[in-house]
């Protein structure tokens, strides 16, 4: 895409009583003579997907201080500039440090920094500089002055806090989100530009702010990473008359200048595509708009339905690896649109009112999105009770989920994490209230689950026979059949009646300490050929078959090396519960299901073994997750480990190290009480 460069050149010599001049270039003492370098974890954590990164965060701080007197949308612009060199204040003492900060990494020897360095000379050397402006209108501005405490100095000065004025709600949670337009310059260096109203009068704040990595000057004073433009004692500009034309507002909002932006190809459609993943409801019921690259794109109400259909969306979508965020996007429209949706307000004591929208329509993900402040923040509650990840039974939906008031909204944004895709009340410090918000947000799974099964539920069959699988169980003549309970909110297959005949536990053989020279061969000559009367029940589908016994399903040979138990402290045996493997929905080939009951109370831990082959070979979990009833469980070593209770129905999601379609034995090495 073509981009629109706008040349900005200023012939600046006098403003009022300040000259250009007078603002200044400086880095902080290093007094300690700390090392610092460029991997500033708060921009690292953005340098994956920069200007993704870059419209999620400008949208949500620019939304938060939207002007309460005005009942226009928030707008927010992202233009690209050129600006001459010697418009930029400052810029000469800027080079020397530039300059001490290279020889610096050089002497250190630090590839990573010298590779910055050439590249931000290069850059220095220009006639102009590439600026990305990024301004808001229709807000409060940024109110100071830059002490601390005010949104400014929280902007500006402060680490780790976010101080967004009185909206309690409002998006910023860890003060984090900031460093995200650090991410898209590469000479790490932002301007900030803002206009106010405070106590009936009109205010002008200006400061700039460098991070590079710590020095020593040219009087061999050490210096910090950290370096600002404004006032000799580190202060901001107050007089909108001593800054560049380019630098001044005289609208009530913010501007922010990324000097040296990166040259990134169609960077226009990249971010458009963020704020319209991120901020479609927000766009849709008009709260917010965007402009990009002067005017070329416009996102807003009218808008918004012919941009997530357009060929440049498909395509920015495709180089970014959100193909699948834009076609969530499309189902979010829809969602929000369509006529024949339900929508349901309800309350969670001690957490708040919120509203459920819920479209149900075939094709559509069976998918919960969870909202704040027309923000989409995360798809599931992956740490809590019900993660809202399955939906068996349920006919195909989307569905909307948003705090209506600013007491749950706060609540809901004390639980996210630096990057506002994730909830987890781990980050409660009181381990009283961590507790209780827990309990909360279980309510709050439970109650979306609750309304949308309301809508979505599918009845079943009343019974299931499934005996197809009775060569899993440790007696060929076990008969059991399976119910579906209405009232669960899971749906899965529940045991109603278990008929056994006798379940003949192995006889435990006291086995003599084999001798150094046969450790190799003991434990497999009882098994030579005997295998009609084997007490391995895992051997029960080859009993007919003595050839192959030493290689089918000894157990003691079923590791092939890829695997060590200490058999002194676990023994292995089929699982004696039933239990199913089947292919996980909307998941690829290697991921699978377990699904099973236990016959007592423990920790377990499970070995996947593939059959039909001359010898058992080790399916290796790579990852895995509880689906219900089944919160703590792990891989070790390519074994699933977890908690079981008796009688109760889990269900456990797994991904192989390879693509795997055959049958599969699960055996289970006890810790405890037998399963």
């Amino acid at each position: 895409m073509q981009t629109k460069i706008l040349t900005l050149n200023y012939n600046y010599k006098f403003y009022g009583t300040l000259l250009m001049q007078d603002i200044v270039f400086l880095s902080t003492p290093n007094s300690a003579r700390e090392s610092e370098g460029l991997g500033n974890a708060g921009i690292e954590t953005f340098l994956d997907s920069p200007l993704v990164s870059l419209a999620r965060e400008i949208g949500q701080n620019s939304g938060d201080v939207s002007n309460p007197n005005s009942d226009r949308p928030v707008k927010i612009t992202f233009d690209l500039l050129n600006i001459c060199r010697k418009d930029i204040p400052a810029f000469e003492e800027f080079k020397k440090t530039i300059t001490s900060c290279h020889q610096s990494s050089i002497k250190k020897k630090d590839k990573k920094a010298i590779s910055f360095f050439d590249n931000l000379d290069k850059q220095i050397s220009q006639d102009t500089i590439r600026v990305l402006r990024i301004a808001d209108y229709n807000t409060k501005g940024l109110q100071g002055p830059c002490e601390e405490g005010t949104p400014f100095h929280s902007l500006v000065k402060a680490k780790g806090i976010s101080q967004k004025g009185d909206n309690e709600a409002s998006g910023g949670s860890h003060g984090i989100g900031k460093n995200a337009v650090y991410a898209i310059s590469e000479g790490r260096t932002v301007f900030y530009s803002t206009f106010y109203h405070k106590d009936g009068n009109k205010n002008f704040l200006f400061q700039g702010k460098t991070l590079l990595t710590s020095y020593e000057d040219k009087n061999s004073k050490p210096k910090s990473a950290t370096s600002y433009w404004g006032k000799t004692d580190y202060q901001a500009v107050d007089k909108i008359e001593a800054v560049p034309k380019w630098l001044q507002r005289t609208e009530t909002g913010t501007s922010i200048y990324a000097l040296f932006f990166r040259d990134e190809d169609d960077w226009q459609h990249k971010i458009a595509l963020s704020l319209i993943n991120n901020f479609i409801s927000a766009i849709y019921s008009g709260k917010m708009e965007f402009t990009i690259d002067s005017n070329d794109i416009i996102i807003n109400s009218k808008t918004l339905p012919e941009h997530i259909k357009s060929e440049a969306f498909i395509n920015a979508a495709e180089e970014t690896d959100t193909t699948s965020s834009l076609k969530s996007a499309k189902n979010l429209y829809e969602c929000l649109t369509s006529e024949i949706a339900t929508e349901e307000k309800f309350t969670i004591e001690d957490l708040g009112e919120f509203r459920l929208r819920v479209l149900i329509k075939e094709g559509m993900p069976k998918q919960v999105n969870i909202m704040r402040n027309g923000m989409l923040i995360t798809t599931d509650l992956c740490n809590f009770k019900d993660k809202l990840r399955n939906f068996n039974m349920f006919r195909d939906f989307i569905a909307i989920v948003e705090p209506l008031t600013s007491s749950s909204s706060a609540k809901i944004k004390g639980l996210e994490n630096p990057r506002h895709d994730e909830l987890s009340a781990e980050r409660i410090p009181d381990s009283i209230e961590r507790k209780k918000t827990t309990t909360l947000m279980n309510n709050l799974g439970k109650k979306i689950r609750e309304l949308i099964k309301n809508e979505a539920y599918t009845q079943p069959k009343n019974r299931e026979l499934i005996d197809e699988l009775s060569y899993f169980f440790a007696d060929e003549n076990t008969e059991i059949s399976y119910d579906f309970d209405n009232n669960e909110l899971e749906n899965h297959p529940k045991i109603i009646k278990l008929i056994p005949s006798s379940l003949k536990k192995p006889k435990r053989k006291k086995n003599r300490r084999p001798s150094q020279n046969s450790s190799n061969n003991g434990n497999n000559s009882n098994n030579s050929n005997n295998s009609n009367n084997s007490n391995n029940s895992n051997n029960s589908n080859n009993s007919n078959n003595s050839n192959n016994s030493n290689n089918s399903n000894n157990s003691n040979n079923s590791n092939n090396g890829s695997d060590t138990i200490n058999k002194s402290k676990k023994r292995e045996v089929t699982i004696s519960s039933n239990f199913r493997v089947i292919p996980a929905p909307n998941s690829p080939k290697n991921t699978y299901r377990l699904w099973m009951s236990a016959k007592g109370t423990g920790t377990v831990t499970l070995k996947l073994v593939a059959t039909g082959m001359y010898s058992e070979e080790l399916l290796y979990v790579t990852e895995c997750h509880g689906v219900q009833l089944a919160d703590n469980v792990t891989t070790q070593s390519g074994l699933l480990v977890l908690d079981v209770k008796k009688d109760e129905r889990i269900c456990v999601q797994f991904s192989l190290n390879q693509n795997y379609s055959g049958p599969i034995v699960v055996k289970s090495l006890i810790k405890g009480k037998s399963v």
